[in-house]
């Protein structure tokens, strides 16, 4: 008579619903892996382990962290200007040579650098310390961020010190002035009610240069132009704006 079996004393105990909970936690890992990088094969990852999943998802979303510190400014989370260069010629690129099916577009797809110095910060950070001067630095770096158009391509990096760069797509030099004007009274509104309590005599505002692209210019040579409108700005007398095309 054969003998009833015995479970082995190390055999792994499943306890009920844990098949459906792993299941779970497979489908969503892929889930995320797959918004990550699409060419991941959902197909294959369902025959891998779980474990062997979760460590890949793991080392992906490190490499993504690695990805966004690359291009973002560690302080005010801005992007770098390395990366703005980047994406500033291949605007460029696709304004000058554009493809015959979207040719009609990037004719009419003007745009505009901005070149904002926030005024007297060397003062600010030797009369209230670098801390305050920090704060204030992303305060408005995120007001900035804030009322731009993100979404549709307009990028905000920090160029260097208190000095921060913004592209503005499909906008000439003449709507980029109001943006500018309407950005400089969002920052004073935004970082004044912020610090009246703490520091009532503390203003801030900035001093911006405009300059539109031309054909034949580089990011470079276009971030000169409005570095150049940014200090007549400054020579001015500060907290205002100030076109590239009003020096010549």
């Amino acid at each position: 008579m054969l003998q009833e079996s015995k479970p082995r004393q190390n055999q792994l105990k499943i306890e009920p619903g844990q098949n459906q909970i792993e299941n779970e936690l497979r489908t969503n890992l892929v889930e995320n892996l797959k918004k990550i990088d699409p060419t991941i094969d959902s197909d294959e990852l369902a025959k891998t382990p779980l474990k062997i999943i979760q460590l890949l998802a793991e080392k992906i979303n490190e490499n993504q962290k690695l990805k966004k510190d690359l291009i973002h400014d560690l302080l005010t989370n801005l992007k770098t200007r390395e990366y703005f260069l980047d994406e500033s010629e291949k605007i460029i690129n696709k304004s000058v040579k554009p493809t015959s099916e979207r040719r009609q577009k990037f004719e009419s797809n003007r745009f505009s650098f901005l070149f904002c110095d926030i005024d007297h910060f060397k003062q600010i950070n030797d009369r209230y310390g670098h801390a305050v001067g920090d704060e204030i630095l992303k305060a408005v770096a995120a007001t900035l961020e804030k009322n731009i158009r993100i979404k549709k391509g307009d990028i905000a990096c920090r160029y260097g010190g208190e000095e921060i760069v913004v592209s503005l797509l499909n906008s000439s030099e003449e709507n980029s002035y109001r943006k500018a004007i309407e950005l400089n009274e969002r920052v004073k509104e935004k970082i004044n009610s912020l610090f009246v309590g703490k520091y009532p005599e503390l203003k801030i505002s900035l001093s911006i240069g405009v300059a539109e692209f031309e054909p034949g210019l580089t990011p470079e040579e276009l971030l000169n132009r409005a570095d150049q409108a940014m200090y007549q700005a400054k020579k001015n007398g500060r907290d205002q704006v100030i076109n590239f095309s009003q020096l010549k």
